[in-house]
């Protein structure tokens, strides 16, 4: 995935590679600036410059134009990090999860037009697609994969990866992998093949939509 969404060291200017990823959570919103270095094995995380603000995105459902510019720290923060020579070649990513998942109505698509609409001011590149709702199995597996890729453990055998649980503010992921043969026996849907480290895995993963930490509060 990383090859689709860091450019060319070439084309950057100081020889390495970003990425903009933002995360419209339930509770508030998150950028995250990745820096890396062009590896034969694939880009390798240099850091990640982080900023975070409240309220989220789904706060604004009856003024998507106002969510859109709740952004505007985030984005300068990253306009800020990433080097002017390498802005224009550098992809930008918003992921909602499970505040606008709950959303009623066309209130969801909405927030996301206008986010679109903003981020078309900034030098980043993206296209619609890099603006939408994060299914929850997606942002489950995601996570299994990054807290594995942080510790270490990809390329192992699934005995030695961790588990992950994600308690978010709408709703609450579970990912772990598995023997292949206890993945053959899984309920349809629940199983994600994934790959990392040069293995492959089967990973079981489900999001359970209206149990996260905000949302057992109700």
């Amino acid at each position: 995935h990383l090859g689709n969404v860091v450019p060319d060291a070439s084309a950057t200017g100081d020889g390495l590679q970003y990425a903009v990823v933002i995360d419209a959570g339930s509770t508030g919103s998150r950028v995250h600036t990745y820096r890396f270095k062009p590896s034969a094995k694939g880009p390798e995380l240099i850091d990640d410059d982080f900023h975070q603000l409240k309220p989220g995105l789904s706060s604004f459902a009856d003024t998507p134009d106002k969510g859109a510019e709740s952004l505007t720290p985030l984005l300068e923060a990253a306009v800020a990090r990433v080097p002017a020579s390498a802005q224009s070649v550098t992809t930008i990513e918003v992921r909602a999860t499970a505040g606008l998942r709950l959303l009623p109505g066309d209130k969801a698509e909405d927030l996301l037009a206008a986010v679109r609409r903003f981020l078309a001011k900034y030098p980043f590149t993206f296209d619609d697609s890099s603006v939408s709702i994060m299914d929850g199995a997606d942002e489950g597996a995601y996570q299994w994969v990054t807290i594995n890729y942080l510790i270490g453990a990809m390329g192992g055998p699934p005995s030695q990866t961790v588990a992950a649980v994600d308690l978010g503010g709408g709703s609450v992921q579970l990912a772990y992998a598995l023997p292949q043969n206890t993945a053959a026996s899984a309920p349809r849907g629940y199983v994600r093949a994934l790959r990392g480290g040069g293995a492959h895995y089967h990973v079981y993963v489900h999001s359970h939509l209206g149990y996260g930490l905000m949302a057992g509060r109700v």
